[in-house]
């Protein structure tokens, strides 16, 4: 838009400077005939006219008939202040007739007022030449077409070069918006991932909290049992008395180990988790929010430390974050495995896919992470195939790592 309204008031300037000069040269050409102030008038009159409707009539909705109407009196008029004009000056006023009309109308309208134009000129070539030979008046009326049709094609391609500029810029104010909506959506996703593990994590405690009151209570309430059965016993049958009090006795080893357990992982907060339980709550969580569908293969044996389980976790949350984004995908297929000494990481949708990846700030920070940890990141892709993200990582157990 910017650039098309830039074009358009070059060329009206190089109107207004084209009918200055235009003028200029009339009133030196025709400054002693009679007809000299009749002509001034239309002149007069024409600069009037092109000043509507460049200023008003055009800026308003609707200005089709209107400045069809005044056009077409404009050519009326040029043509009568060209039969008093003793120069050749006022074909020029002809010319910013065309001009007008092709930028501003569509490419069909500045034809028909080129045709319209042209005649009138044919019209007076005819009538000044009066009666000579048929050949001479051809060769006079060609003459004179080639600068009409010069300037209206020259016209057409500028209006040509405005229209593409305008639909780029429309098209640029669209994807800005769409660009802007998504970016929006995808920071929604990926705030929501963040706080995914620490909601995980609060669910997990919830849960260990439950079970310590579950577990405690029915420890407890089986010591009361025993330690009543003991009670009763101890005057009837005092070697069963005391087997119920020794098995009170287990029974509150038992639970304070089972609180000891519990109070640990509580203290270790990022060790109560158990990572494919966060893995498959964040999976769940995902397809029910996107309604994306998430296939989904996890075989983990022991122990993995927290910068590999941060690193893992973080690569399927922005896999399945650009799959959303850059891909469009819908499905997801999920492996992790560990085999031998390393930990197997494949991430494929079936997004659009793309010939060439560049990676952007998500995957060059994942790169990053997985280079710390001495791992392998690759990722393939094909117009239309989807896209394939692979991790390979050493093992290292948390035993391990404490050490």
């Amino acid at each position: 838009m910017f650039l098309r309204d830039k074009i358009k008031d070059k060329i009206i300037l190089l109107q207004y400077l084209t009918l200055t000069i235009t003028l200029i040269v009339m009133i030196v050409e025709n400054i002693e005939k009679i007809y000299f102030w009749q002509m001034i008038l239309i002149a007069a009159f024409l600069l009037f006219t092109f000043s509507i409707r460049n200023l008003y009539l055009y800026n308003s909705e609707k200005f089709g008939k209107a400045s069809g109407m005044i056009i077409l009196l404009d050519i009326a008029l040029i043509f009568l202040m060209m039969r008093l004009d003793s120069g050749s000056s006022t074909i020029v006023f002809f010319y910013l007739i065309i001009s007008d009309t092709t930028i501003n109308f569509s490419p069909g309208i500045g034809l028909l007022t080129t045709i319209l134009s042209f005649s009138a000129y044919v019209i007076h070539t005819k009538i000044e030449l009066g009666k000579v030979e048929a050949l001479a008046f051809v060769t006079k009326s060609f003459q004179g077409l080639v600068p009409f049709m010069v300037i209206y094609l020259f016209l057409y391609v500028v209006k040509y070069v405005m229209k593409q500029n305008e639909i780029i810029d429309r098209t640029l104010i669209k994807l800005t918006a769409k660009t802007l909506e998504q970016e929006m959506t995808y920071q929604e996703l990926k705030v929501a991932y963040e706080k995914q593990e620490d909601i995980t994590i609060l669910k997990e405690r919830n849960k260990i909290a439950r079970e310590i009151h579950d577990t405690l209570g029915h420890t407890l309430t089986t010591v009361i049992v025993e330690t009543e059965a003991g009670k009763i016993l101890l005057n009837k049958d005092f070697n069963l008395a005391l087997e119920k009090f020794d098995c009170a006795q287990d029974q509150l080893r038992k639970g304070l180990d089972d609180l000891r357990l519990s109070v640990r992982l509580l203290e270790k907060g990022d060790e109560l988790v158990d990572f494919k339980t966060s893995l498959e709550s964040f999976i769940k969580d995902t397809q029910k929010h996107t309604g994306l569908i998430i296939k989904y293969d996890i075989d983990l044996k022991g122990d993995i430390n927290l910068q590999l389980r941060k690193t893992l976790y973080r690569a399927l949350q922005e896999g399945i974050t650009n799959g959303i984004k850059h891909g469009g995908s819908t499905v997801f297929v999920f492996k992790l495995e560990m085999s031998g000494k390393s930990i197997d990481f494949l991430l494929q949708d079936n997004g659009k896919g793309c010939s060439a990846v560049i990676p952007g700030f998500g995957l060059k920070a994942m790169q990053e992470r997985v280079k710390d940890l001495k791992g392998i990141m690759s990722f393939e892709s094909e117009q239309d195939e989807g896209f394939i993200l692979k991790i390979s990582l050493p093992h290292i157990s948390r035993s391990v790592l404490h050490e």
